[in-house]
């Protein structure tokens, strides 16, 4: 079911920018913006998924160049907040049935590409396209701690997202967010780690504070 959603939600995101470039010429979008001259671009980037259906939050922050406020290309650190448990029954109905507990963990590095679709008065609209790579870890112990199971494992994360911000003020915002991850490259732990993504909260504008407090002492001759 969860690959089901997974691939509804990318058609959804190719068809967006189907209808982008149609409408506005991505092409002569990318090559105009990309010739500006950028600025600083700095955020927290935390965001709620599942791992194994059970709900997680993954801690992230990135940084990279805004150029003008359409096309940002960022590259940031992401990490599981807390392990996800599992408690399970290996082998039933056999001489070797046994209770174990499973935790999953994992962190990645992410390289992403925003696309402002829309930008009028206080809302704002992206698309966010996220790959990266990506380091997950899986333990399996008996209830009395015996260690059945200790594997390292690799992936390769793609996001596909759609997020909306309304600006309360010049350097606070309100946002939300949806979109999917697949965790590619890996037999163990995709069908794990892919997931929905989800995303609500407050964001507050580094940048705003960098233009009129900080940048002029920090860069003063």
């Amino acid at each position: 079911m969860r690959q089901i959603r997974g691939i509804l939600f990318c058609f959804l995101f190719l068809s967006a920018f189907s209808g982008l470039k149609a409408q506005y010429s991505l092409k002569d979008t990318f090559r105009i913006y990309l010739r500006e001259k950028p600025s600083l671009y700095v955020s927290l980037d935390g965001r709620n998924s599942f791992v194994r259906d059970a709900p997680a939050i993954i801690d992230g922050v990135r940084f990279g160049l805004n150029y003008g406020g359409k096309i940002r290309l960022l590259a940031g650190i992401y990490d599981l907040r807390f392990p996800i448990y599992r408690t399970y029954t290996f082998a039933p109905g056999t001489p070797q049935e046994e209770t174990l507990v499973q935790r999953n963990s994992f962190y990645y590095f992410g390289l992403t590409l925003d696309y402002v679709l829309y930008n009028k008065g206080r809302w704002k609209l992206m698309l966010p396209l996220q790959t990266g790579y990506g380091f997950g870890k899986r333990q399996e112990r008996t209830p009395a701690g015996d260690l059945r199971l200790d594997k390292n494992l690799t992936f390769m994360p793609l996001e596909f997202s759609f997020s909306a911000s309304y600006r309360i003020l010049p350097w606070l915002s309100a946002g939300a967010g949806l979109g999917y991850r697949y965790a590619l490259f890996s037999n163990n732990i995709s069908d794990d780690f892919s997931a929905p993504i989800y995303t609500y909260g407050m964001g507050i504008d580094v940048e705003w504070f960098w233009d009129r407090y900080l940048k002029k002492q920090i860069l003063k001759p």
